[in-house]
């Protein structure tokens, strides 16, 4: 067991940068799973607003005061360059919105016209905009309203301001699909051990196996005892090792976080262990081309970020298109992810346990396979480092 030795001894040495891989990603595998809350409580938007007076009558200055207890007050000087810069800056001069009550404004509105009451600066199409317009234009065709039914103006606005400052509570509510015996939270954190276990694996086990791989390294265990097969599956015992090792810290949080596991949890846990050993699969294969840490790092964020997208941990699966979704099933992520849908009801999935069981078997058929492929590449790196060394070793022979 030399080679295992060997492995579990680097693995200590960058102990540091692997433990603060799985404290950077357990983090976001929490923030991820506590953010995803099924209520919220709308709240409205104030805006920063400017307002020129131009018909200077009680009802414009009605209209005034009505923006004015809505929105904050900005106080910009009246020429364009100052006003595009106001709106253009608005984040630093604090100004979102700037309009103008046009002069006759209360000649039109007692005749019943909403039109060309206002002139608008703001940005075009920002959100700003159409929400003031809107604003406005619910005031104006309110008061409108009143005095069609046969109000005199004054008595029109103040029914308007009555009318349009009751303020509602209104609450936000999603369907909370998740099984009771698999909250929607811990759902949540488990849909997030796709790219969480794929970065962590990645980057945590792929500086151990390079090592392992370096030219040197080879070189002394080819010229060992040891046979090839033997020394391959030592290193595939130590990635188990370190694997299980980082699986069992997520499987702890998640315990804590969801109080202990129970029911379908522990066919969830099973699936994330299987995708586990699928991530450290794809390490050992991507450890085999031995690239420097910048180009592996990268590589890393490539196949964690674009198997989450494809296969639908940030984007639901109901979501993406047939083209998509037929190209995903080539990916265990794509399983793993309707496995765990499955468990949870979310995304419209209902519970199938032969189906669930199928897709767990599919992504340790994935496993299985890279683990294979992983043994024939070095199987071929080792036959070229017995070929070079015995090139080397011809001159010193004949000698």
């Amino acid at each position: 067991m030399q080679v295992y030795k060997a492995f579990i001894r680097i693995a200590m040495k960058k102990s540091r940068s692997i433990i603060i891989y799985i404290v950077v990603f357990f983090a976001i595998s929490v923030v991820y799973a506590l953010s995803d809350t099924p209520d919220s409580i709308f709240t409205d938007t104030s805006l920063k607003v400017c307002v020129y007076d131009d018909d200077d009558t009680a009802e414009s200055r009605a209209l005034t005061d009505f923006v004015y207890s809505r929105h904050i007050r900005s106080d910009v000087s009246r020429d364009h360059d100052s006003i595009t810069d106001a709106l253009y800056y608005g984040a630093i001069s604090g100004t979102d919105c700037v309009f103008i009550i046009n002069k006759g404004y209360s000649e039109a509105l007692a005749a019943g016209r909403t039109d060309d009451l206002f002139t608008f600066y703001t940005m075009h199409g920002s959100y700003q905009e159409t929400m003031m317009q809107a604003q406005l234009g619910e005031y104006v065709r309110s008061v409108a309203a009143y005095t069609a039914a046969g109000e005199d103006l004054p008595d029109a606005i103040a029914h308007t301001e009555k009318a349009v400052t009751k303020r509602t509570d209104v609450r936000l509510t999603a369907p909370d699909t998740g099984d009771p015996e698999y909250p929607k939270m811990f759902s949540v954190y488990f849909l997030f051990m796709v790219y969480i276990l794929l970065a962590v694996m990645m980057n945590s086990l792929c500086p151990v196996l390079t090592t392992m791989n370096r030219r040197d390294i080879r070189f002394r265990t080819n010229c060992s005892s040891i046979r090839p097969l033997s020394g391959s599956l030592q290193i595939f015992a130590g990635s188990v090792t370190l694997v299980v090792s980082i699986w069992l810290v997520f499987m702890v949080g998640g315990a804590v976080m969801n109080g202990g596991f129970h029911g379908k949890c522990w066919i969830a846990v099973l699936n994330s262990f299987v995708f586990a050993l699928v991530a450290a699969s794809i390490s050992l294969v991507a450890s085999c081309f031995s690239l420097n840490p910048n180009l592996m790092n990268l590589a890393a964020q490539i196949i964690s970020l674009g198997l989450s997208f494809l296969s639908g941990v940030f984007v639901e699966q109901s979501l993406l298109g047939d083209g998509v979704l037929s190209v995903a099933r080539l990916f265990p992520a794509y399983w793993y992810v309707r496995a765990n849908n499955m468990l949870s009801g979310l995304d419209g999935a209902v519970y199938d346990g032969a189906e669930i069981a199928r897709c767990i078997m599919i992504e340790a058929a994935y496993a299985l396979a890279l683990f294979v492929l992983t043994l024939l590449i070095r199987r071929i790196r080792y036959s070229e480092t017995a070929l070079v060394s015995g090139r080397n070793s011809e001159p010193a022979a004949q000698n």
